[in-house]
């Protein structure tokens, strides 16, 4: 890979090769990784929120259902 710096900007360069931008500051990369974990983590997170939800409401549903069913024969 034969990089070429870009002009006005020192934390990027151009893949002659391929044509990518790469970006060479390392400190960059490394928190732009960072965020991406962190923005990954929490999609994650609200996803297993959710399915907890839905997993209530049915419970609850089921729950309504027996109550109905136990008054129903008193």
């Amino acid at each position: 890979m034969k990089l070429v710096k870009i002009e006005d900007t020192s934390s990027f360069a151009k893949d002659k090769e391929t044509g990518a931008v790469v970006n060479i500051n390392k400190t960059e990369a490394r928190l732009a990784k960072e965020r991406k974990r962190k923005r990954k983590e929490e999609k994650q997170r609200k996803e297993a929120l959710e399915s907890k939800v839905l997993s209530l409401e049915s419970d609850v549903s089921e729950i309504k259902e027996l109550l109905t069913k136990v008054l129903e024969k008193l």
